[in-house]
């Protein structure tokens, strides 16, 4: 579930108007255009954790270091050669919100990046009339955490559910799927940071009680998930709502269950009207399998909140430890050729 990159942006809230006769302020005459903004010269990069880094730098001007510019062009490598980086070339972050006034500070988190991996980043602005300054200074920096801790098993218990169609994901064929994932990602760095993403919130289902039922769970009174609960439990509510003659509660457990299936279990349980999982919704990067020894990785992107609009992919299969790319397609990817190698 890899997650897609995910942008925070942190801008000031306040503006100084400098009063002098500079565009941005009013000083009720408009002068033409002609300076570039400021070259930033103070970008800092630290790391967040695993595949996460911090950028911070002070804003520059619309013209030089005054006024507000339009926008950033941030940009990122995992060459800091800089007679070899082509850093316009580079792969970018797909959101980078506008620049705040000149002289305050900002700071823009970059997730989704491979762990334990040396990047390099740099930035540049430009104004309402497209004059751009110069690229900044270049600040390295090396995502923290093993590959191994970011696995952690999670992926592969994913696709170990899918797969074999159980309640829980079983153990040899987990341990396989993960022991295969690692052997891809260490030939594709870059797919370490590509996730299993389910189709439904794994080990949550929506329960439709009748309004008995719901009280009788507030007071005590109500028993007809006793023996559910002890079986597959605890479990705990973490949002209702509710009407006249029925109110729908999701009910989240310890363990990752096959939601689906979870479902139809609860489905017969006295005082209960509905049983459903839960849809994760949105789109993003993900990765499926069909059987073991076969998977396909798949980045997406483009308004992902809404599904996705573009997409392109890649199948391997791994035998006794050799891994072969035996398809690939989708949209032409956004980004330069290194970040999918």
């Amino acid at each position: 579930m890899r997650p897609r990159h995910r942008i925070r942006h942190v801008l000031a809230l306040s503006c100084l108007c400098c009063g002098l006769l500079t565009p941005g302020c009013d000083s009720g005459v408009t002068l033409p255009d002609r300076a570039a903004p400021g070259d930033i010269t103070d970008l800092t990069a630290t790391t967040e954790g695993h595949g996460s880094v911090m950028l911070m730098w002070t804003a520059p001007g619309d013209d030089s270091f005054t006024g507000t510019a339009s926008e950033y062009d941030v940009r990122y490598s995992r060459s800091c050669d800089p007679d070899c980086v082509l850093w316009d070339k580079q792969c970018k972050p797909s959101i980078v919100p506008p620049p705040a006034s000149a002289g305050y500070p900002e700071s823009l988190l970059i997730e989704g990046l491979a762990p334990a991996t040396e990047y390099c980043f740099t930035i540049r602005t430009v104004d309402d009339k497209r004059f751009w300054s110069d690229w900044s200074n270049v600040a390295p920096c090396s995502t923290g955490f093993s590959r191994a801790e970011v696995t952690a098993g999670i992926d592969a218990e994913i696709l170990a559910l899918d797969i074999s169609g159980e309640l829980l994901a079983p153990q040899d064929l987990t341990t396989l799927i993960e022991d295969d994932l690692i052997t891809i990602r260490d030939q594709h760095p870059y797919f370490w940071t590509v996730h299993a993403r389910p189709t439904t919130r794994l080990g949550m289902i929506t329960l439709g009680l009748t309004a008995q039922a719901w009280t009788g769970l507030q007071e005590g009174t109500y028993h007809g998930l006793d023996e559910l609960e002890a079986q597959y439990g605890p479990s705990e509510i973490v949002s209702s709502v509710s009407y006249d003659w029925v109110t729908y509660a999701d009910f989240k457990f310890q363990k990752r269950y096959n939601s689906d299936l979870l479902a139809e279990i609860y489905a017969d349980a006295e005082g209960v009207l509905s049983s459903e999982s839960v849809p994760m919704g949105g789109g993003g990067d993900d990765i499926t399998a069909t059987s073991r020894g076969s998977y396909t990785f798949t980045v997406r992107w483009g308004d992902c909140y809404a599904g996705c609009a573009h997409g392109h992919y890649w199948t391997f299969t791994v035998t006794h430890a050799e891994v072969e790319l035996v398809d690939e397609g989708g949209d032409l990817l956004p980004c330069a050729p290194w970040c999918y190698d």
